[in-house]
């Protein structure tokens, strides 16, 4: 019996084999001359296969302005798989000012400006929460711009 190459990639890639007969998987690994693998064995070939993550790499620069601070994003690495979401805190309190949905290409950047009337001179907190893994809540950038 010749073995049917579509047949031998289902076995190479993995899970789609664990629904197929016993008997089919015994007679693929007797004729190759290999032992058939476990369920768990097939499922951790597909871990293998899973595309790896996008993970987040921005570089953030701030400033003072006379009219507020500004936060300048720029993606350092891949393009983002799905939004984020770019939340602005009080870091005094920790209390959420602002939060908005964004999508970045390799490179592109996004500037904005917290005006003095919001930030009402005391610090602010960026930290962009990708929408695609989770990450531990940490500031990505932070600053004040007191008047002297």
């Amino acid at each position: 019996m010749k073995i049917d190459k579509l047949a031998w990639t289902m076995v190479v890639a993995g899970a789609v084999l664990v629904s197929a007969s016993a008997a089919f998987a015994t007679e693929i690994a007797a004729r190759t001359q290999t032992s058939t693998p476990a369920p768990a064995q097939f499922a951790s070939i597909g871990k293998n296969l899973a595309p790896k993550k996008t993970l987040l790499k921005i570089d953030i620069r701030s400033g003072c302005t006379s009219k507020g601070v500004v936060f300048k994003i720029v993606n350092r690495g891949k393009k983002w798989p799905r939004t984020a979401r770019l939340k602005l805190f009080n870091v005094d309190d920790n209390t959420l000012i602002s939060e908005r949905r964004l999508r970045l290409a390799s490179l592109q950047q996004v500037s904005f400006l917290v005006s003095d009337k919001v930030n009402q001179g005391k610090r602010i907190g960026v930290w962009v929460e990708p929408g695609w893994y989770e990450r531990p809540f940490a500031f990505d950038a932070e600053r004040d711009c007191k008047a002297k």
